[in-house]
């Protein structure tokens, strides 16, 4: 009976506080009753069985998002798979993190996980997501100790204080460093926070405008002209509409107008054309067919004065999509970076993007309704991480400008409209954070820390063992 409410209790609070979920400060409890079951006297297997099901009780929310394009089966393999990897975290902890001094011991879980997710986040062809990380980027002062540590000390630190309140309830004699310790190490780390979002940059401002037409998907991958050409000249006179509004970049989303070499020339002239007239920056994310049958996902950059100024092409793709992944960054004159909707699920280009100077990120997205927030909330997060603002246009998602500290300037839905658009002013950030320097140093420590403590947590169980043998 225990194991069924720890197992309710757990999954509950993950499923809302974590990928879809926004009870984000129901997460620093979250694992609390699966670790108080796994201290107790119950067998192995039981507790893998409750921490297994609490874990994938908090992720049932992404099946009926994801499912549309992904193969069930797939699907329920790649949410098992984290929730095996917590189930073992919890059962190491419990068993483990009684044997060690009472500070110690409390690292052990945190460790663990974090260990954990950046292991996997190596492996993954969806890198960090399912991240725990992701559900605190609305608690801004948390957040930026992402840029001298990365994700990991966020996912470290939302572990840490469940970890002390269960081994604080459940063992005795009761020991306040269980509790002591964590409450320092979180009150140090908002110290931090605190102090950054006080901090004013002085660095130039852009003005951008975002652009979502979602009613012209059914423009992707056509094979007519007459189609590909009216989405186009349908983007092209939001442009005209939005310049009235200062903006100095105008954004469009993620493989919006589908290039075909028949009519990619007349496509890029009308861009051409709206960029210069309206005296705007243009980047503009095409679905690009070449003679040769390679199929790219593209953004390209138009200047002010329509001329062609760049491409980037995407990186990282769903599993089972054909298109030809690219290998380099852009980084445009004055500071602005290009990248595409998924490269941002993956620390180590946005690290890239920082050490070349990036002050705001260009980001056209396409996203699958629901997942809106989450999905978003990611490339918030790389900002933070890289000290660059985010400009981020997303059909099917949110258009949403954060600053370089993750704070939203302006955010709005394009789901189900049929043309949204955006205008806001933000900030560039500084770029070249301690993060994109020293790397995964904090992520790779807590692989080590785990390790070595759960060695010596074994050593001193087989002496106590000994002893009481003898």
């Amino acid at each position: 009976m225990m194991g069924l409410a720890a197992a309710a209790v757990s999954g509950l609070l993950y499923y809302l506080s974590t990928n879809l979920g926004t009870y984000w400060p129901l997460a620093w409890i979250a694992p609390a009753p699966a670790l108080w079951y796994a201290l107790g006297p119950a067998p192995g297997v039981r507790v893998l069985a409750v921490a297994f099901a609490a874990f994938l009780a908090g992720e049932i929310s992404l099946i009926p998002v994801y499912s549309t394009v992904v193969p069930v089966a797939a699907l329920v393999v790649a949410l098992a798979v984290p929730a095996a990897a917590f189930a073992a975290a919890v059962l190491v902890a419990g068993r483990l993190g009684r044997f060690l001094p009472p500070a110690t011991g409390v690292l052990l879980f945190p460790a663990l996980w974090t260990a954990w997710e950046y292991v996997f986040s190596l492996v993954s062809p969806n890198g960090t997501f399912l991240s725990v990380a992701y559900s605190q980027v609305p608690f801004p002062a948390l957040i930026q100790i992402a840029g001298v540590a990365g994700m990991a000390a966020i996912t470290f630190l939302v572990s840490l204080v469940p970890s002390g309140l269960a081994l604080a309830l459940k063992m005795r004699p009761f020991r306040p460093s269980y509790i002591l310790f964590p409450a320092f190490v979180l009150i140090a780390a908002l110290g931090f926070g605190i102090a950054s979002l006080l901090r004013v940059d002085n660095t130039p401002e852009a003005r951008v405008g975002l652009i979502a037409k979602n009613s012209n998907r059914r423009g992707y991958g056509t094979n007519e002209r007459s189609v590909a050409v009216n989405v186009a000249a349908a983007y092209a006179r939001a442009v005209d509409s939005m310049a009235p509004q200062g903006a100095e970049v105008v954004l469009l989303p993620e493989a919006c107008v589908t290039l075909r070499p028949e009519w990619a020339a007349d496509v890029r002239a009308l861009f051409a054309g709206v960029a210069s007239r309206n005296h705007v920056q243009m980047v503009i994310g095409f679905d690009e067919y070449l003679a040769d049958g390679t199929h790219r996902n593209v953004a390209e950059v138009i200047s002010q004065s329509g001329t062609y100024a760049g491409r980037y092409i995407k990186q990282r793709h769903l599993p089972g999509q054909d298109y030809q992944a690219g290998k380099e960054i852009l980084v445009l004159p004055g500071g602005a970076g290009v990248s595409i909707c998924k490269d941002l699920d993956f620390p180590s280009l946005g690290r890239r993007y920082s050490i070349a100077g990036t002050g705001l990120m260009m980001v056209p997205a396409w996203d699958f309704g629901k997942d809106a927030r989450l999905h978003a909330q990611m490339a918030w997060l790389r900002g933070v991480e890289g000290g660059y603002s985010v400009v981020r246009c997303a059909e099917e998602g949110l258009l949403s400008v954060t600053d370089s500290k993750g704070i939203p300037v302006a955010i709005t839905e394009s789901r189900g409209e049929s043309e949204v658009l955006l205008a806001a002013s933000v900030r560039l950030g500084p770029g070249n954070t301690i993060y994109a320097r020293t790397g995964e140093i904090f992520a790779i420590a807590c692989v080590l820390a785990s390790a070595a403590m759960a060695g010596f947590a074994v050593l001193r169980r087989r002496r106590r063992e000994r002893k009481q043998y003898c």
